[in-house]
């Protein structure tokens, strides 16, 4: 993990702030984590959550409320913020069956409603 400064000279777009409830699905037993997204853009965003959590891979983000979802690398952790960067977006609606998205489009479907 690099740290913030670093992240931070990286990052080429400009984050948005934002207070958004957020599900981090993360390792080889897809765990669940409730986050607060703090600050969101195309390329990554800045995430609170309620305790402690080393994140393993792989990694996923998904934001009920924009209905979006992204397969993501933790690259820095401060306490109970971290950042993430995302790798590629996770569609929500197709029939692939591969993991974590099968278990990301199922909790996104439980919890829309």
């Amino acid at each position: 993990m690099s740290d913030r400064t670093t992240d931070w000279v990286e990052r080429a777009d400009r984050r948005r702030n934002m207070l958004l409830g957020g599900l981090l699905v993360h390792g080889s037993a897809l765990l669940t984590t409730e986050c607060t997204v703090r600050d969101l853009s195309e390329g990554g965003a800045r995430v609170q959550i309620p305790t402690f959590t080393i994140l393993t891979a792989p990694v996923a983000l998904l934001v009920v409320r924009l209905d979006r979802a992204w397969a993501a690398r933790a690259v820095w952790q401060a306490g109970l913020l971290m950042g993430l960067r995302f790798e590629r977006a996770i569609e929500l609606n197709p029939d692939d069956t591969s993991e974590p998205d099968r278990t990301v489009r199922r909790l996104w479907v439980a919890r829309r409603f």
